[in-house]
């Protein structure tokens, strides 16, 4: 009888996550991890508390600011 090579249907299978610029792995969906200094957490908190003193300084990119259409034609300065 041949191996199957796929998982029967409705089984259980690990979702495992990975970074690419390290070697980390997890499976828990509530684990983070910090693309820039490679540490993990438990939780999203513990990452936010990281996030802010990071020592390998993550670059946050601002906001941008929605841009006013410019004023042309009469009473224009």
């Amino acid at each position: 009888m041949p191996r199957r090579r796929q998982p029967e249907a409705g089984a259980h299978s690990a979702v495992t996550a990975s970074c690419a610029g390290c070697d980390a792995r997890w499976t828990d969906p509530a684990t983070t991890h910090c693309g820039s200094c490679h540490q993990s957490w438990p939780s999203v908190q513990g990452f936010d508390d990281h996030l802010v003193e990071c020592p390998a300084h993550p670059v946050i990119a601002a906001r941008r600011v929605k841009r006013e259409p410019e004023q042309s034609g009469v009473g224009a300065a």
